[in-house]
């Protein structure tokens, strides 16, 4: 008389246990994985929209007379800081002095997260300023 044998052996059982294990360990690794690029891909946006908002600010400041500053979006807070590199008279084509001076700036940005450095940008912006009048150069 044969005996038939119904259901698993603890063997098999304990194998598709660790299977079953890996699979959802990757799993939760992969969403882990995932939601942080997400986290991450967020304050990258954010950051490059402050960004983005200071450098269209700094079009509009004249640097020689306001050389630092500050803005703040979400909770990530941005500070920034010129410092003139050089400063030249401009020339015209015949070689003769211009009317226009130029100074060239090094804009360095740091962005903050509740008073932690989170990124540092350096820009470079170049401003000029009327320094002779050509209605007086004869």
């Amino acid at each position: 008389m044969r005996n038939s044998q119904s259901g698993f052996t603890l063997v098999e059982a304990m194998v598709s246990i660790v299977i079953l294990t890996m699979s959802l360990v990757a799993t939760y690794s992969w969403v882990n994985v995932s939601i942080q690029m997400l986290l991450r891909s967020d304050e990258v946006m954010t950051q490059e929209l402050l960004i983005g908002n200071l450098t269209e600010e700094l079009e509009l400041i004249n640097l020689d007379q306001v050389n630092r500053g500050a803005m703040s979006l979400e909770d990530l807070r941005l500070e920034w800081e010129a410092i003139p590199l050089e400063s030249k008279s401009g020339v015209n084509n015949r070689g003769m002095i211009g009317y226009y001076d130029h100074t060239l700036y090094d804009v360095e940005i740091n962005v903050f997260r509740s008073a932690m450095p989170v990124a540092a940008y350096v820009v470079r912006r170049v401003t000029s300023r009327r320094v002779r009048d050509p209605r007086r150069e004869g």
